[in-house]
Formats: structure tokens, C-alpha cells, sequence
């Protein structure tokens, strides 16, 4: 999901074109061509285009049988009323709003030279040749038009307090408004309304440096527990929204990136359908204070630490065009036969190498087909192991798998979003 950095970075590429006039619009027939981008706001991972344009003023072939109470006409007779002068009145504006959501991996680009990622959802083409694209919203985003536009107002005005990317984020009010929930923080954060711009991933990360496990109940947080999911949650996103997001220590992650211990990965009502990841050794039930970071003094006192030698990875795939194969696992994700199955990737852009399976050496079903590598996402004592079925429901094939195979067929690898 595109989150808040994503979206608020959008909103300011989009404001390069503010005050240019539409000559085209695709994807949406709620703006008139002609209008003027007067305004682009963005509020958690929302982005709202205003567009301002004439109202088409009113016409009538009975002008003779209304009174001129505003000096309009030429007549010396006439009492001017209003006191106006010469100056023409200004038309009155119309304004149409236009909502972005950019869903999983949505993007939107300004004067884009090539087309990008996925099916484009909207474009708008302004005088000067100059355009706006958005591309690849998915089945989570989408483009829509805001009836009302005051209201779109009152929203980002009222809720700009508690967006963690915002520069008018007020900590005490964040904080405030996330005690008054009772669901689990896990759940709270990711409420757009308590949190905007938190997503799945600044809710891990934030939730692991806060050390408050994710299935806690905001009622039994204490109110320094409170202000740290909060400190962390603004920490984390705009560190990623000025291009320096701190590496991740649990998300999509195995072992922890502090203590090294085993992380559990979990998906229910506690989490609200959304893959949760965190470390049990680091956040206790009893919330445990996170170590201090070393004076920097005592830093420059020590000669830094060495780095142990890393063999190169092994290369699994014939033929690469590129000198230096950066090969990667991934998993079929189109509805075939082979859905779900893991084979090899290269990641350098361009890199041509002959098509190679990984999971060639795991168990075969019933069915005599490649079993499916799968997670347990159950909370338990099984929660985080890995195993294999089948990719058919009609079968039932069931085998845990062990460390060593699976180190043996994909080494460093595995990851739990696989």
C-alpha cells in the first residue's frame, strides 16, 4: 500500500502544476475543460485535486422587465442603489474536486516522458502541453470525484493535526486521539482517522522501536506507551518521506534486526486482516525500555567493528547477460497451473538468463505436482513456520517445512511476504 510518505510526495509533484489550465481530462468526466488546477491538498495517503472554473452565468430574453437596482443601466431616471462603479464584476467560481487514492502501488507523474506501471487511471492534459498521470491505483485505489469540496476542506483541515507526515502534526493531540480508542493498537493506527498516513509497514516498524506488542489493547497502554507509538510513528514516516527510511527490523523479516530472535508473523481480527510482524523477545507484554543509543564520544573512543567476509551468493540461473547476477526469489502470482510456485529472478534491469524453477527439490502432493511453499499466519505456537500444500483445495497434502532444506534451496532469500 502506498502510504503517507508516498502520498504526500505525490501531492507536491502535483502542485508544480497548480494554476495551469485543463485542455483534456481521461478518467473522470466531473471537470469541465478549461478549469484551472487551483489547488492540490493531501491528507494520510489521500490526494485531492481542486479545479476552479467559471459558473456559466444566467441568460434570459426577459432583461427589460427586471429592475436595475445595481446602476447596470443607462437610463439617467434610474437610482443607482449599490453604489457601484465601472469596474466589471468578477464571474463567480466553480470548484470541482477530484479524490486519489493510490492503493497498493499507484503513482502519479508530472510530464511523464514514458508511461508508468499498470493501467493508467487518469490524465489530464493542460495548455503548454504540459500533463498529469496516475497510474496503476488497482482494486484498493481509485479515482473519484468529491461532491463536496468545502467538506474536503473541513477533513484535511481538522485531521492535518494527527497526519504523521504533515508539518502541522501535533504530537499531544496524536496522542490524545489514539488513547481514546479501545480496539488494539495494531488496529488503531491503521485507522485513517486516528492515524492518517500510517501503514502496514510504518505500523510494524513503529510498533517494534515503541516496543508495544502489536495485539495490546490501547486501554492498557500506559501514557508513556502512548507517546512512544506516537514518537515512532512520526519518527519513522518522515524519515521515509525525506528519502532516508530507516532499514527495516521486522517487516517482511525473519530473524529480528535488534535482538535476532525470531520474528512471529500473524494475521486476524486482532490486526485487522492485515499481515502483522514483531518480535515476542523484544516487545513483552511489559513494555521493556529500548537500549540507549552510545554517546558519540564513546563511539569515536572504539575502532569500528569489522565486517565478517561474506561468500558470494551462489548464481542458480544460466546465461545472465549482466555482469553481476543479482538474483532474487519470487512467486507466481497469475491465476494458472502454476500459481504460487517460487522460481528465479534476476534484478538487474535488462538481464537476460535462462527460466529456472526454485522450488524444483520440495515435496510433490497427491496430485504428483510441485508442492506450494505457504506461512503460517496463525497466532500459536506455529505461528511463522513454514510449509507445504498443495495449490488445489481438493487436496490435502500437509508437511512441515525444515531449516536446512529450505536454507539449501533459496539461502538468504526467504522472507515472509514471499
Amino acid at each position: 500500500m502506498v502510504e503517507g510518505p508516498g502520498a504526500t510526495k505525490n501531492a507536491r509533484n502535483a502542485r508544480k502544476l497548480v494554476g495551469c489550465r485543463l485542455a483534456s481530462i481521461e478518467g473522470i468526466d466531473s471537470v469541465p475543460v478549461g478549469a484551472r488546477l487551483a489547488e492540490v491538498l493531501c491528507l494520510g495517503k489521500e490526494v485531492w485535486l481542486i479545479f476552479a472554473s467559471e459558473a456559466a452565468a444566467a441568460t434570459g430574453d426577459d432583461s427589460d422587465d427586471v429592475v436595475d437596482l445595481c446602476g447596470g443601466s443607462d437610463d439617467d431616471s434610474v437610482i443607482d442603489l449599490c453604489g457601484s462603479d465601472d469596474a466589471p464584476t468578477p464571474p463567480p467560481k466553480q470548484e470541482h474536486a477530484v479524490r486519489v487514492h493510490f492503493g497498493m502501488s499507484g503513482s502519479l507523474k508530472v510530464d511523464a516522458k514514458t508511461p508508468g506501471y499498470g493501467a493508467r487511471a487518469l490524465r489530464c492534459a493542460f495548455d503548454g502541453g504540459r500533463t498529469l498521470d496516475v497510474f496503476n491505483v488497482g482494486e484498493y485505489g481509485g479515482v473519484h470525484a468529491a461532491r463536496d469540496v468545502e467538506k474536503v476542506r473541513e477533513k484535511v483541515f481538522t485531521r492535518t493535526s494527527l497526519d504523521v507526515c504533515s508539518e502541522a502534526f501535533d504530537p499531544a493531540a496524536a496522542a490524545a486521539r489514539l488513547a481514546r480508542e479501545t480496539s488494539t493498537v495494531a488496529v488503531a493506527v491503521m485507522n485513517q482517522g486516528v492515524s492518517p498516513g500510517t501503514g502496514n509497514i510504518i505500523k510494524n516498524e513503529a510498533l517494534h522501536r515503541a516496543r508495544v506488542a502489536p495485539d495490546r489493547k490501547v486501554g492498557d497502554l500506559s501514557e508513556d506507551e502512548v507517546k512512544a507509538v506516537v514518537r515512532e510513528l512520526r519518527s519513522y514516516a518522515r524519515a521515509w518521506l525525506q528519502g532516508r527510511r530507516p532499514p527495516f527490523l521486522v517487516y517482511d523479516k525473519a530473524a529480528c534486526g535488534d535482538c535476532g530472535g525470531t520474528v512471529s508473523v500473524s494475521k486476524g481480527a486482532a490486526t485487522a486482516g492485515r499481515v502483522t510482524f514483531h518480535c515476542a523477545a523484544c516487545c513483552a507484554q511489559t513494555t521493556s525500555p529500548r537500549p540507549q543509543k552510545r554517546n558519540a564520544f564513546d563511539v569515536l573512543a572504539q575502532p569500528p567493528p569489522k565486517r565478517p567476509r561474506t561468500e558470494p551468493a551462489p548464481v542458480r540461473m544460466r546465461g545472465h547477460s549482466c555482469k553481476k547476477p543479482l538474483e532474487k526469489v519470487k512467486r507466481v502470482k497469475k491465476t494458472n497451473e502454476n500459481e504460487g510456485r517460487l522460481f528465479w529472478s534476476c534484478g538487474r534491469r535488462d538481464c537476460k538468463a535462462e527460466f529456472k524453477w526454485a522450488d524444483e527439490s520440495f515435496p510433490k502432493c497427491g496430485c504428483k505436482k510441485t508442492s506450494i511453499l505457504r506461512i503460517c499466519k496463525k497466532t500459536g505456537p506455529n505461528a511463522g513456520r513454514w510449509f507445504h500444500a498443495c495449490g488445489q483445495r481438493k487436496c490435502s497434502f500437509f508437511e512441515w517445512a525444515t531449516r536446512e532444506k529450505l536454507d539449501a534451496a533459496l539461502g538468504d532469500q526467504l522472507r515472509p511476504l514471499l
